[in-house]
């Protein structure tokens, strides 16, 4: 399958390491009675009085910790979610800056960097609307620790002597939306941060930040002015609605309908789903989209340097009746087939065809699930020709063509080896992919993947 490449989806996950390098300066307090200045030194780690003889590594060291182990090339922000929260929030945190990110699913954001020596903070914020203005800045200059209430409200009332706006036009048309957008997001900022690091039982604020308490009893669950809200009142079973008889995949198309705000009714619609933290790595991704009423389509992403690792979900009504397939993908060796457009030399595809209500008997066990496995080895040659190398090649042939290719990394797998490695991926995958769809007030279980033991 050919793949057109967004770069639209990592944006926002690169923004996390570029801003969190910015320079350090030298944090200082003055002695009133002899001018001097001194180093401030940061609260031992426990929370208790520290041992002058062995005060331990300090709350920061801890993070800076936690963050190189789960990103030890300090690519990515480190996820973080919530349940009830639509999108999520980022981490990084380095020896002088601490930076943290929230995303909604409709491109709004709230972004600080905090300066660790100095303890002053950039703060951006970046408010989106359905009729494509944007409500979006910076303050002009750093505010302190103790000021990111101050300064919400200082946005929500346009105080250009602090708020750098780039864009005057928004306030106009969307100020209303502007007033009461923006505390809901400031308070999933607040309760994502509170939720950064639980392997060390305390969040952000713990590093020496204060976010007020004004916008803490602010619902952070609710609907923002773009946010829609889908009550499902069907109760679906195998993929049709028992009461109604109403076919899954025509609830699937209408909710998409409701939810795409880039395509016309009747067209081809497609949205991303919630991220989770049963994805592999930061910068997966879950997209849900439907050619019309009778044919759907769910994708889940997880890609490195040197392989994809992808599922697809298929659901085609034929005269009322669903039909599910699944597939798991591996890909390696990527290449260019026009500008813009990649395809893969070499593709490992795990198909499973089950009729709805029946996928638990494919994930029963390890040999179910090899059992009820169609697998090939696609190859794509450059102009586009496929062919299944397990069926048309010797296991040695196979080796010398992926040693030879002129795309590196290209790894050989028996079929034994790739079904282990969907065996044990598989769990992960469907709850990413099942965890997206809860804007949607639906799950695989509707469609009649029955996956969950």
């Amino acid at each position: 399958m050919k793949k057109v490449i967004a770069l639209l989806l990592c944006g926002a996950m690169m923004s996390s390491y570029v801003l969190c390098g910015c320079s350090s300066l030298i944090k200082k307090t003055e002695d009133n009675d002899e001018g001097e200045t001194q180093t401030e030194e940061t609260e031992a780690s426990s929370g208790t009085e520290a041992d002058e003889t062995d005060p331990g590594p300090t709350k920061l060291q801890q993070v800076i910790d936690l963050y190189n182990t789960k990103q030890p090339e300090g690519k990515w922000g480190v996820p973080v979610f919530a349940d009830g929260i639509r999108g999520n929030g980022s981490y990084s945190v380095h020896e002088n800056s601490v930076y943290f990110y929230y995303s909604n699913l409709d491109r709004s954001t709230l972004q600080f960097n905090v300066d660790t020596n100095t303890m002053e903070v950039r703060f951006t914020f970046d408010l989106q609307f359905d009729d494509n203005t944007r409500y979006y800045g910076t303050n002009h200059d750093y505010i302190g620790v103790d000021q990111f209430e101050s300064f919400i409200g200082d946005i929500l009332e346009k105080n250009s002597s602090t708020v750098e706006i780039y864009d005057e036009a928004a306030w106009a048309v969307n100020e209303d939306k502007i007033k009461s957008d923006l505390p809901v997001y400031y308070s999933r900022l607040i309760t994502l941060a509170s939720k950064a690091f639980p392997e060390l039982g305390f969040g952000i604020e713990d590093l020496g930040l204060d976010f007020g308490n004004k916008y803490r009893n602010v619902d952070p669950t609710q609907s923002t002015s773009t946010e829609l809200t889908i009550k499902n009142d069907h109760k679906f079973e195998k993929g049709v609605c028992k009461e109604c008889g109403m076919l899954w995949s025509e609830y699937y198309y209408e909710t998409l309908e409701k939810l795409d705000k880039d395509t016309a009714k009747g067209e081809w619609h497609s949205v991303y789903g919630q991220a989770s933290a049963t994805m592999f790595s930061p910068s997966d991704y879950v997209q849900y989209s439907a050619y019309n009423k009778n044919w759907a389509e769910l994708y889940y992403q997880y890609l490195e340097d040197t392989f994809e690792e992808s599922c697809y979900i298929v659901v085609l009504n034929s005269n009322g009746t669903p039909f599910i397939d699944i597939l798991f993908c591996y890909e390696m060796g990527t290449f260019p087939l026009g500008e813009g457009v990649f395809e893969t030399r070499f593709k490992y595809i795990l198909e499973f065809t089950a009729a709805p209500g029946e996928y638990d008997k494919v994930f029963e066990s390890k040999e179910s699930f090899a059992k009820y496995c169609k697998l090939q080895l696609r190859y794509t040659t450059d102009d586009e020709k496929k062919s299944d190398l397990y069926a048309d090649k010797s296991e040695e042939e196979i080796k010398e063509m992926m040693a030879n290719a002129k795309e590196k990394d290209c790894t050989y797998y028996t079929k034994e080896e790739i079904i282990d490695r969907f065996w044990e991926d598989y769990q992960r995958i469907l709850a990413s992919m099942d965890s997206g769809m809860v804007w949607m007030d639906t799950s695989l279980n509707d469609i009649g993947v029955n996956w969950k033991k």
